[in-house]
């Protein structure tokens, strides 16, 4: 039975109900502070944005054509099951809770796509999910850098102050986002360039730039 409060004609557009759960993500917030420690921290729905966005901007420098449409719901869809499973912050993260969190995510997933009334969209969405985890093809790899690369331009314009020092640290260890990127000569080289205006952006601030890399780097 429909709640009282819905109109008769609700039944007939099921897709709200489930728009509104994953709206949920507008609340689900990482850790990132972008105007600062004492103003609201960014949410997983405003990552997902800027990232929606970057296979358009960036799919025709890419070494291989790729459809831009698949990569846009990628990134749109990529943090899906943090409306259940809320974020896990990558300074938080190891090997025991990456793989922990790879199990919840994807019964997550699984558990939001059954939601939808339409099992052609439910099935794709999730096979969309588990191409962009399991990164066994160039799409699924090139959302996944975007996703590294947006993380890193949301930190260099977070206030310095809100930095910790292993997140100055990951600007020297390839692992957090160079990895991710060395299979397409340009993605490198973007994500290049977004770790010089981050090292560039802790020299402004007086930083020991060659004390961090030592500390990262040991």
């Amino acid at each position: 039975m429909q709640p009282e409060f819905l109109p008769e004609n609700a039944l007939n557009f099921p897709e709200l109900r489930w728009l509104e759960l994953i709206g949920k993500l507008k609340t689900e917030r990482r850790h990132s502070w972008p105007t600062g420690l004492n103003g609201p921290q960014e949410s997983v729905a405003d990552h997902s944005w800027r990232l929606s966005l970057m296979p358009y901007l960036y799919s025709p420098r890419l070494s291989q054509p790729v459809d831009v449409f698949k990569c846009v719901l990628m990134a749109a869809i990529h943090d899906l099951p943090e409306v259940i499973a809320g974020d896990l912050p990558v300074i938080h993260q190891n090997l025991a809770t990456r793989s922990e969190r790879a199990e919840l995510e994807l019964a997550a997933m699984i558990e939001l796509t059954n939601k939808l009334e339409d099992p052609e969209k439910a099935q794709y969405l999730l096979s969309l999910y588990q191409e962009y985890h399991n990164q066994n093809t160039y799409e699924g790899k090139f959302v996944k850098a975007l996703d590294k690369i947006e993380a890193f331009i949301q930190h260099n314009q977070d206030p310095i102050e809100t930095w910790l020092p292993k997140e100055k640290d990951m600007l020297f260890q390839n692992r957090y986002l160079l990895d991710y990127c060395e299979f397409d000569p340009f993605l490198k080289s973007l994500a290049t360039q977004v770790l010089e205006e981050g090292i560039a952006k802790l020299k402004a601030a007086g930083e020991d730039v060659e004390a961090i890399r030592n500390r990262a780097q040991a």
